[in-house]
Formats: C-alpha cells, sequence, structure tokens
C-alpha cells in the first residue's frame, strides 16, 4: 500500500498568525500530525513557502515540498496544492492522506481506522455531529431574530435527524478518484464518525485553549508526558 501523507502548511494565517507552528501543549502543533505519521511508518510531505515551517517540519522527521509562491495565498485551497504537488513530482500514489498541520487530534487509532474503511469506498470523510439540531437555527434580520423554519422550529429535537459537519483534520483519498474527480469531497466517501470531544476548530485562541484542554484530557497522562 502505497500512501502519500501530505500536510499543507503555509505560513499566512489571518485569524491565528504563524497558527501552523505555533505552541501546542509544548510544541509546535505541526510536529503532531507528523509523529503520528511517523508512528505508522509514513513520512510525511509537508508544502509551505515558509523557511521557518519548513525549518520545523524537517526537526520533526517530515519532507519538505517548497511550495509555488502563486499556491500561497489566501485564495488556494488545499486541493489544489495537493494536486499539484502530485503533477509536479508524476507521481500517482495507491492513497492520498491529507492532514492539516493542526490536526492534533488525528491519532495513528483514528488514521488505521480510516485505512480499514477506504476498502469501502474512494474516500473517507471524518466528521461530527452537531450538538444542536442545525433545523431549528435562528438568524438575525435587521437587528431582530428570525426563525429559519418555523415547522421545524416547534419539533422535538429528538425527532430530527442526526446532522454533521466536517472535522477538519483529515482526508483519506483513492487517488485514482481524486485525479477523476479533483475534489477532496469524493463521490462514494465513506464516513468516519469522531467523537466531538476528539475534535476542535482551531480559528481564535479560545478555540485554541479549548484543543489543548481535549487533547490533554484525551491523551491522560500520556499527554502529559508529551509536554
Amino acid at each position: 500500500m502505497k500512501t502519500l501523507a501530505f500536510i499543507p502548511a503555509r505560513g499566512g494565517s489571518v485569524r491565528l498568525p504563524r497558527k501552523n507552528i505555533k505552541e501546542f501543549c509544548g510544541q509546535p502543533i505541526i510536529s503532531y500530525p507528523i509523529r503520528y505519521l511517523k508512528e505508522l511508518g509514513i513520512t510525511p510531505i509537508v508544502s509551505t513557502e515558509d523557511g521557518e515551517i519548513a525549518e520545523v517540519a524537517r526537526k520533526y522527521g517530515a519532507e519538505v515540498d517548497d511550495r509555488p509562491a502563486h499556491l500561497a495565498d489566501d485564495r488556494t485551497t488545499t486541493t489544489e496544492v495537493l494536486l499539484d504537488y502530485i503533477q509536479r513530482n508524476w507521481i500517482e500514489p495507491e492513497y492520498c492522506l491529507m492532514l492539516h498541520a493542526t490536526a492534533v487530534f488525528a491519532t495513528p487509532k483514528l488514521l488505521n481506522e480510516a485505512f480499514e474503511l477506504i476498502k469501502q469506498g474512494n474516500g473517507v470523510f471524518p466528521m461530527v455531529q452537531y450538538g444542536y439540531p442545525p433545523q431549528r437555527s435562528v438568524h438575525i434580520d435587521d437587528g431582530l431574530v428570525k426563525i429559519v423554519d418555523y415547522e421545524a422550529y416547534h419539533h422535538n429535537t429528538q425527532d430530527f435527524e442526526p446532522r454533521y459537519h466536517d472535522v477538519g483534520q483529515f482526508y483519506l483519498l483513492k487517488t485514482d478518484a481524486l485525479l477523476k474527480e479533483r475534489v477532496l469531497f469524493l463521490s462514494k466517501s465513506i464516513p468516519l464518525i469522531v467523537k466531538e470531544s476528539e475534535s476542535q476548530d482551531v480559528d481564535s485562541p479560545e478555540d485554541w485553549k479549548m484543543a489543548e484542554l481535549k487533547y490533554e484530557i484525551m491523551m491522560g497522562s500520556e499527554g502529559k508526558e508529551r509536554k
């Protein structure tokens, strides 16, 4: 099984400056997905245009690809970066595993689950259930609260079908399907349900603190030893 493990990590981050190498529980956050992959026997490729990120990535055992400057702005998608790397290097591994640099919860155990699931489809899509039914959402219109769906709003919460959202940790893809469809959400994507306690967006200082708390709880004494 040949797998390309790819971590896009550009230097710019609007909401949390230097997020991809910011200290998380005592070490740069990008070191966590690198370590998880190394534990699985996979050497990841870190794609970056940033010299400091490249240095940190190499320190923890990753290889580094110098990302072209035109693919390092806010408008470039991770899909574009991944496809560019594959096409520039003329490679076609069986699988592409794309991890975010902040994927501290994408443990070897979870990644192994994904490798088992991909046998059933073209890709694995990690997701987490909404904590509250989005069918009962409200919004603000001209300063006033408006109900999106009045009929749904008056139903009991247990009546609604569960809804999920992207965890934002990783995507495991069959390369041939990726090259054909050119998206991370492939047809025949198999769901991998992740616990809410083991997922967290990290787009604000408050998010970051919450992620550290969740990580320490998840890892227990092992997490403390790794600080």
